[in-house]
């Protein structure tokens, strides 16, 4: 059995997926399986580079469907899917350092937590670092800090997280009413139940911003308060916003 499960969703921005997937290749030390799924992706170099990967790389596994279900459930198929002691997410647009899975298993295992991000960075469609206040400032609070700014908004890296399969065995799947922040919603869920949570402040993960990004592929939902939607939803979870 693999002691990290690591889950990348994929729907299109085929320019970023092979970088992704090197990033992965890259984790030495850690005994993983990477589960992806592309969720109905339109553009045909993503079926390819996906296939071209799973030939040369026996940890993966690839999972199709050929419609859009957006990012929570996929989340879903690929937690039911996973077998791994501890959970990982990669998104596909993203990349991270060499050795960051490594650093994390070892840090959550030191400090005895069930939750474990790191800190990050922004960077640009090119690769280039770019200044970002949720990278850059937010994330490096201290953590008591996040904490206790939990209920008013999410300070987490949500991408960089690892936590125990524990945390799933109790908490359950994220939120499918929660297209997004269903990220922010289970690390309300999660903490509520008594699970601990901490940084790793080492720059692991990084988080790129580009205009293919799902988000911006959905202009009609920006009108909804996303975060306010985690926190309600959370709510009907049984959990009491202090």
């Amino acid at each position: 059995m693999p002691e990290v499960s690591i889950l990348m969703p994929v729907y299109n921005n085929h320019q970023f997926l092979a970088r992704a997937l090197e990033a992965i290749k890259c984790q030495y030390n850690v005994d993983y399986e990477l589960l992806v799924i592309n969720d109905g992706s339109t553009e045909p170099e993503i079926e390819k580079t996906l296939s071209s990967y799973e030939n040369y790389t026996p940890r993966m596994k690839v999972l199709c469907s050929e419609d859009n279900n957006g990012y929570t459930l996929c989340l879903n198929w690929l937690l039911r899917n996973s077998v791994g002691e501890y959970i990982a997410f990669q998104d596909a647009d993203d990349n991270c350092v060499p050795r960051r899975l490594e650093k994390q298993l070892k840090a959550i295992k030191e400090r005895k937590l069930d939750m474990l991000s790191t800190y990050g960075t922004t960077i640009n469609e090119k690769g280039k670092r770019i200044a970002n206040f949720y990278t850059d400032e937010a994330q490096r609070k201290p953590e008591k800090e996040i904490l206790a700014n939990l209920k008013n908004e999410c300070w987490i890296l949500g991408p960089s997280m690892m936590f125990a399969r524990r945390v799933f065995d109790t908490i359950g799947y994220f939120d499918e009413e929660l297209y997004f922040a269903q990220d922010y919603n289970y690390w309300l869920r999660a903490i509520d139940h008594g699970f601990k949570w901490g940084i790793l402040r080492e720059e692991l993960y990084n988080y790129r911003r580009h205009k293919g990004s799902v988000r911006h592929q959905h202009p009609e939902l920006k009108h909804i308060d996303w975060s306010e939607k985690a926190r309600e939803r959370a709510a009907k979870f049984g959990i009491i916003m202090k």
